[in-house]
């Protein structure tokens, strides 16, 4: 059925994810394509392909452009594989989400990621997420909290650092890209970029334990790729003494300088970010 779908450009599904929120060439990139009579039901839809490990080919899911039961379609054995945005499987830092667009939002801003297609997943996939950060973004629902909770004990034996990322304010990740739009959306997902600074990180961290969000807190400070900065920071944040900064003046006068300065210059700044219960900005005394 793959083989019948034609590309994205000049077709109604262009029109649809574009709708959506997602451009074209995102889309377009992800190997999203279109199909005028999928699974030969009469109604168009925007297929996603879905591999397995090695990267072949073993599924499609269709999204019907109109409404209509059911809503999607999947041809071929989707236990066997999954939709992956460009580079995902390979990056240190991984959200799994529901659905392709869920995944396709989360890519728009920054951040790596896979759709399952559902609440399930390839018995590959927990040893392939081994060692990685990773963001559990199923849906704000019973079947996506469900599935967050079967996962996470696959993942943390395999040393994977795992954290809850559940939108508040809508169902999914596409949703929400659809309700808050992508700058507000891109904002609050920064500090989980790939393009990233540890300074933001700092940033974002400080912010999120100074609203009292240790467990996001301590994911972000995870993500500080400068060794230095990131036990430096992590023993601020734990309010231990921190006598490294003027140890460290001898070493790396130009490190431990940003570091003072990040965790101190945020007092009275508002930064949007992600609390372990959803899609929230924060700024002083107000969430949202």
């Amino acid at each position: 059925m793959w083989a019948a779908t034609i590309p994205l450009d000049g077709t109604e599904g262009a029109a649809y994810v574009e709708r959506r929120g997602i451009p074209l060439d995102v889309a377009s990139e992800a190997g999203v394509r279109f199909s005028p009579n999928w699974y030969n039901s009469g109604r168009a839809a925007v297929t996603f392909p879905m591999y397995d490990k090695a990267g072949a080919l073993v599924g499609v899911n269709g999204r019907y452009l109109l409404n209509g039961t059911p809503k999607t379609q999947t041809a071929g054995p989707k236990s066997l594989g999954l939709f992956t945005t460009p580079g995902a499987l390979s990056a240190s830092l991984i959200a799994v989400c529901e659905g392709p667009f869920d995944a396709l939002a989360l890519y728009l801003c920054g951040v790596p990621s896979i759709a399952l297609v559902g609440v399930t997943w390839p018995e590959w996939l927990p040893r392939t997420l081994a060692f990685k950060a990773v963001l559990i973004a199923t849906d704000a629902d019973e079947a996506g909290d469900g599935a967050a909770s079967r996962l996470a004990p696959e993942l943390t034996p395999r040393g994977a650092r795992i954290f809850r990322l559940r939108p508040k304010g809508a169902n999914d990740w596409g949703e929400a890209l659809e309700k808050r739009g992508f700058e507000s959306l891109r904002a609050s997902l920064a500090a989980f970029a790939e393009t990233s600074d540890d300074e933001a990180r700092v940033n974002a961290a400080w912010d999120l334990k100074c609203a009292q969000r240790d467990d996001a807190a301590s994911f972000i400070t995870s993500l500080i790729e400068d060794g230095f900065i990131r036990q430096t920071f992590a023993d601020r944040m734990n309010g231990r003494s921190v006598q490294s900064y003027s140890d460290a003046t001898n070493l790396n006068p130009t490190v431990s300088s940003e570091v003072e300065t990040a965790v101190t210059s945020n007092a009275e700044k508002s930064y949007p970010f992600i609390h372990s219960s959803g899609l929230v900005e924060y700024a002083p005394g107000k969430f949202f």
